[in-house]
């Protein structure tokens, strides 16, 4: 273990003279909690390689303007740059982050695990110790409590400054094929902690009558549940009723096997299952199971409104979920505390713009698809989205044999779930079940199906033989994903991994282009004052200023969004609006 150096505010002045202004310095923060606006930075250690890592401790305001003064204007490595770098501004601090060793290793191998203690242990065979967390630490930012700040074992700490200062130049030499992709999320990074910092504004009564409307439905709900479950139950168990937790699913597996609902499949503990999906397919077989599933949709609203206001700030009046670019295999976008990208339509009225601001959607058109069908190639698929067909509807025309004017919705939707059965792997059993049809009937529309797209037929085959040699798939910009699963003698494990070689393709290649598009369309809001709030995948939800005309702005954000794969245009809609729910198409 190399000795250690604690620095003084006055050596911190002086250090800042003799040292080079560009020799990029490896920090760690250790903090006071969690939350980077409640929060605060306790103390920062770095490493520049040299054999005396610095620590200082910061006690008070002078010690926080000497810490920036001294960082303002120097290159940092910061391991999970997005969180560390939500502390550091908060505390006025803006750093030039030029590294993240979490960033790259995302990059090379987007499934490995991101934990300080992991990462060292195997690329660096070195034991941090790091003080127990209810959660992996992935950041170096380090919690401590003030009844054991790490500052009393300054060794441990420090160490992890040095440690993240080795990681950036040992992973660097190796990045090789993965350097344009860990560009590409370095770019990215400041977009999550400005979304973070800004955060969402949400009304407050809204929210809470949202709540208070959502509970009383869930009483109403239940005292029905209760009143009609007597009707049905056999005689001399009628009370049986009275108790029933419709929460519980040995309840609810109870009551519906009492009145006659053919239940036979099982949890892995052995009990009959009353999942969504199980009670789904026996929609019609009982009065109670729609009333069930409508209180479960119900119960799990109010669920996510008390989440939210749980998460709410009263000082901002706004949410502030987290925004990560890491964690998710295909590289897509994740949000959490809470996840602002699977919030209800229900409940989206009660997110609106600041005062004197406005909201716009922008949404990819059918991205996936579009990503799937320029990259086979498959001439007729593109040249219906090259004439601004619908392409679902189109679909549906070349297997029914109908014209495009004169397909019904329901025509339209099994042409979708026939386009979308082949991005997500799905065989003639997903698609039956889908369908609500049988499954022979099913695998009677797939052959059709890849009849009319044999490019297609040929790519998916290509990229699932490519997965069986390479051991990954490879997204359109090389971003890779490794497939450990397909070389499994499970054969359902094999399977998942050729599907998620079919899914990875495209899921990877459309994170890539919103990821790109994101650092483009932020370089407009910057120049008119406005913010990105949400991302969706394949969406942004953005605030701009009412003194911005829409005419003014929308053209230079579709464009910065909007580009093409292959000659095929990725094109956008846009809406707008004042409240997240009530957005108008334009």
């Amino acid at each position: 273990m190399p000795s250690y150096k604690s620095i003084s505010r006055t050596e911190i002045k002086a250090l800042a003279l003799s040292q080079q202004p560009d020799k990029p310095l490896a920090l760690a923060l250790e903090v006071s909690g969690p939350d980077p606006l409640k929060d605060s930075i306790l103390s920062v250690a770095w490493s520049d390689g040299s054999p005396e890592p610095y620590w200082f401790q910061l006690t008070g305001d002078a010690d926080l303007k000497a810490l920036s003064r001294f960082l303002s204007s120097r290159p940092v490595i910061l391991y999970d740059a997005a969180r560390c770098s939500a502390f550091l501004r908060q505390s006025g601090i803006n750093p030039k982050v030029i590294g993240d060793p979490k960033l790259m290793l995302f990059a090379l191998n987007p499934i490995e695990a991101l934990d300080l203690d992991s990462v060292c242990t195997k690329r660096l065979s070195l034991d941090l110790n790091l003080p127990a967390n209810p959660d992996p630490i992935e950041s170096g930012a380090i919690e401590t409590s003030p009844t054991n700040l790490l500052t009393e074992s300054g060794a441990t700490f420090k160490g992890v400054a040095n440690a993240i200062f080795y990681l950036y130049n040992r992973i660097q030499k190796c990045l090789d094929w993965a350097s344009n992709t860990y560009r590409s999320e370095l770019e990215v990074f400041s977009l999550c902690t400005d979304m973070f910092l800004g955060g969402i504004r949400v009304s407050l009564p809204i929210l809470q009558d949202k709540i208070s409307v959502l509970e009383a439905s869930i009483a109403s709900q239940e005292a029905f549940l209760h009143e009609k479950a007597k009707e049905f139950l056999p005689n001399g168990v009628q009370g049986k009723a009275k108790s029933v937790n419709w929460g519980s699913p040995k309840d609810v597996g109870e009551i519906l096997s009492s009145v006659g609902v053919p239940l036979s499949n099982h949890t892995a503990g052995g009990k009959l299952s009353v999942r969504k999906d199980v009670l789904a397919q026996l929609y019609d077989t009982h009065p109670l199971i729609p009333l069930i599933l409508t209180l479960r949709h119900t119960v799990k609203l109010a669920g996510i409104a008390r989440t939210l206001r749980k998460f709410y700030n009263e000082k901002t009046g706004a949410i502030h979920a987290e925004w990560l670019s890491t964690g998710v295999p295909t590289a897509r976008f994740r949000s959490r505390n809470p996840n602002l990208q699977q919030i209800p339509e229900a409940l989206r009225s009660a997110f609106i713009p600041r005062p004197g601001h406005y909201f716009i959607g922008l949404d990819y058109d059918q991205l996936e698809y579009r990503i799937l069908a320029a990259c086979a190639g498959e001439t007729t698929l593109v040249e219906a989205f090259l004439r601004g067909e619908d392409i679902h509807t189109k679909t549906a025309s070349m297997l029914l044999g109908v014209l495009l004017g004169d397909i019904v919705p329901e025509q339209r939707a099994m042409g979708k779930q026939l386009g979308y059965s082949q991005l997500y792997g799905s065989g003639a059993s997903g698609l039956a079940h889908k369908l609500n049809i049988s499954k022979k009937k099913a695998q009677a529309l797939l052959t059709q199906y890849f009849a009319a797209v044999p490019k297609l037929v040929a790519f998916l085959e290509t990229l699932r033989q490519r997965a069986l040699s390479q051991g990954y798939v490879a997204s359109y910009y090389g971003r890779r994903r490794p497939l450990p699963e397909i070389y499994s003698v499970n054969p359902k494990i094999q399977a998942f991994g050729l599907r998620s070689a079919v899914n990875g393709y495209c899921q990877s290649t459309a994170a890539d282009v919103a990821k790109q598009a994101m650092v483009r369309v932020d370089k407009v809001l910057k120049r008119f004052n406005a913010f990105m709030l949400v991302q969706l995948h394949d969406g942004l939800l953005l605030e701009v200023p009412d003194t911005v005309p829409l005419k003014e702005i929308l053209p230079e954000l579709k464009d910065a969004m909007e580009t093409e794969i292959l000659g095929l245009p990725l094109t956008v809609s846009a809406s707008w609006g004042h409240n997240w729910h009530d957005l108008k198409k334009l």
